[in-house]
C-alpha cells in the first residue's frame, strides 16, 4: 500500500511512502536484559528487581510488553508501570504453578 505525504524538500510536492514496512526495533530478537533496561529506565532503576524476576520467569511477555511500549509513541511512565505490575503478576502466577508451562 502506498501512502502520499508531503515532502517540502523535494522538487515535487508529494513524495509516495511504502507503509507496508515492519517494524524492526523489537525486543524479539534481543536478549531478554535488553528489553528489562529499556523499561527500567522509565523509572530509574525502581523497578529493577520485578522485572529481573519477571525476565527470569516470562522472558517471552517482557519482550512482547517491551516492544509494544518502544512502537508506542509518547507513552507516560505511569503506562509503563502499569505493565510492569502486570509483568510481575504474571510472574508470582508463574511461581506458584498458575502458569503451567514456562516460557523459554
Amino acid at each position: 500500500m502506498k501512502k502520499v505525504i508531503y515532502d517540502p524538500l523535494s522538487t515535487t510536492k508529494f513524495k509516495l511512502q511504502n507503509t507496508n514496512t515492519m517494524v524492526k526495533d523489537n525486543f524479539f530478537s534481543q536478549p531478554v536484559g535488553r528489553a528489562v533496561l529499556f523499561l527500567n529506565d522509565f523509572h530509574f532503576g525502581a523497578n529493577l528487581s520485578k522485572l529481573n524476576r519477571a525476565a527470569k520467569l516470562v522472558p517471552k511477555d517482557v519482550k512482547g510488553f517491551a516492544s509494544l511500549i518502544a512502537c508506542t509513541p509518547d507513552v507516560q511512565a505511569d503506562a509503563v508501570q502499569d505493565i510492569i505490575n502486570l509483568l510481575d503478576d504474571y510472574a508470582h502466577d508463574a511461581e506458584n504453578g498458575q502458569i503451567f508451562k514456562l516460557q523459554n
